[in-house]
């Protein structure tokens, strides 16, 4: 995906919509129930963190056999798991 361009969350595989919609879920209920949205510089790190939850979560694990190349994916690009955290702060905002 060229720089600079936005992903969109229906544009994605359904595993990466699954994920994405599972980390959202997991947001809103931290932001409504425990704490706020991070800082600037930690919604990186917690984006990262909510999707790579999405990729444990045995339900999305037994639907969809690609989970684990996911999951590598996020770890090992940088620019594809930023693109995810912000789909997931798109919903938020």
């Amino acid at each position: 995906m060229p720089k600079g361009t936005k992903r969109k969350l229906k544009e994605q595989t359904f595993v990466l919509q699954a994920v994405i919609r599972y980390a959202i879920e997991q947001a809103t209920y931290s932001i409504l129930l425990k704490q706020t949205w991070p800082e600037e510089n930690s919604r990186i790190a917690y984006g990262k963190e909510l999707v790579l939850k999405g990729c444990r979560n045995k339900d999305i694990i037994g639907t969809y056999d690609t989970v684990d190349e996911v999951k590598l994916r996020i770890k090992t690009d940088r620019d594809f798991m930023k693109g995810l955290s912000e789909l997931v702060r798109r919903f938020l905002s």
